[in-house]
């Protein structure tokens, strides 16, 4: 199509191409829903395949030392929380207390926080449990002790709500702080959750529904961190 090929050629990449194709196409849904139109142009569109981008994790190491290092640091149980569930930071910036069953011993995930303010849905558009470790359970009590019903999780000390357009430049400090030498992105904490708990023996299915993937496409990239990735197909194999 000659749109997708100006696009293309303008200098936008796949990602940027689906997401403007998205746009139009609810346009002209919107259009031909009201009558305007017959039916959308691009109804038989498909999205450009992206491609898939490499990712950098925290070791053990580095990961312990993170944590121990900003224990002191404002927003240090957003980042255990992002570290130990693989939640995305829209997900964390728009938790709510009432979201946190402690009985249960789970996170409700079910809104997301961004620039335009705190959403009640996820980017996956679906509610997903996630079970949350002994030290991110008493961190949140002690953060929520004080807090009333509904109201946001992580805030800042002077109460002012948790921005996550502005976690990036925290979230690199704190790894200066911490001498990582290769510092990762806020989203390759997510990463850095999803690999541990394979490399730990966690099942990808399992992971799927944690981290709320839409695909199980892409649950599977963090394979190979299995211990026993492929060693499973020996008995499969023929051996003469």
């Amino acid at each position: 199509m000659d749109l997708v090929h100006d696009l293309r050629k303008s200098g936008h990449n796949p990602k940027g191409v689906n997401n403007i194709l998205t746009v139009l196409k609810s346009m002209f849904n919107s259009a031909s829903r009201e009558g305007l139109i017959k039916e959308s142009p691009l109804r038989k569109l498909q999205p450009l395949k992206e491609e898939q981008k490499d990712f950098k994790i925290f070791n053990k190491e580095e990961l312990r030392s993170f944590l121990e290092v900003n224990e002191d640091h404002e927003l240090y149980p957003l980042f255990l929380m992002l570290l130990t569930t693989g939640c995305r930071k829209g997900e964390a910036a728009g938790l709510k207390v009432d979201a946190l069953d402690f009985s249960k011993n789970e996170i409700v995930i079910k809104r997301t926080r961004d620039r335009y303010g705190l959403r009640e849905t996820t980017k996956s558009k679906s509610i997903r449990r996630v079970p949350i470790t002994g030290k991110l359970r008493a961190v949140l009590l002690e953060v929520c002790s004080e807090k009333q019903k509904s109201e946001l999780v992580f805030r800042h000390k002077d109460g002012r709500p948790f921005s996550p357009e502005h976690l990036n430049r925290y979230w690199y400090k704190a790894q200066e702080k911490a001498g990582i030498l290769n510092p990762i992105r806020v989203h390759d904490a997510r990463h850095t959750f999803c690999s541990h708990f394979v490399m730990n023996g966690g099942q990808l299915f399992d992971l799927k529904t944690l981290v709320g993937h839409k695909s199980f496409k892409e649950t599977l990239r963090y394979a190979h961190f299995s211990p026993d990735h492929l060693q499973n197909t020996l008995e499969f194999m023929p051996d003469f």
